[in-house]
């Protein structure tokens, strides 16, 4: 009877340490997974009206969320520091530059967002699930329409012209 309790209480102990580090595990898993500082990996592509297909561009993020546009049509080599937050706020900024720009994830249809170090504002509209329209507005040089911005499912400030579409890579 001893042998069958002891047997039981060694088997019970060994489940409970084979449970532990899956218990302990899971959270770190769900912690790892949480979008953090650098934004994730993005996919942007330029949408083009004459012939469809899309010009595709990357977005290169890393641990210091900076990310690097360097693609026909992008700006070549512009560095972007993307910051997110965990209330689906990001704010993408060229350091050392004027462009800076708050965006919540999901806005409201028609709201304007202001540039922190110009300016210029913007246009958002959401378009279908996860795409807003982003137009610049204000810009003397290019009109209020003249900058859409088409971003999925987070937006990002690229450049004054084109449409442009943005993707987190997985997604």
């Amino acid at each position: 009877m001893d042998i069958r309790r002891t047997a039981a209480l060694i088997a019970a102990a060994l489940v409970a340490l084979t449970a532990s580090p899956t218990a302990s595990a899971v959270p770190a898993a769900s912690t790892e997974a949480a979008p953090g500082p650098g934004g994730g990996r993005f996919t942007i592509a330029q949408v083009r009206d004459d012939d469809g297909p899309e010009a595709l561009l990357t977005a290169l993020d890393g641990p210091d969320g900076k990310v690097v546009l360097d693609a026909e049509g992008a700006p070549g080599g512009q560095v972007w520091r993307v910051a997110c937050f965990p209330d689906a706020t990001c704010s993408f900024s060229v350091p050392g530059g004027v462009r800076h720009l708050n965006v919540l994830g999901r806005p409201e249809a028609g709201s304007e967002v202001a540039t922190t170090w110009s300016p210029l504002s913007w246009r958002v509209t959401p378009v279908d699930n996860g795409t807003v329209l982003i137009a610049l507005r204000n810009n003397q040089g290019v009109g209020p329409a003249a900058s859409p911005l088409d971003v999925h499912p987070t937006p990002v400030v690229l450049d004054t012209a084109g449409l442009w579409r943005l993707k987190r890579a997985g997604s």
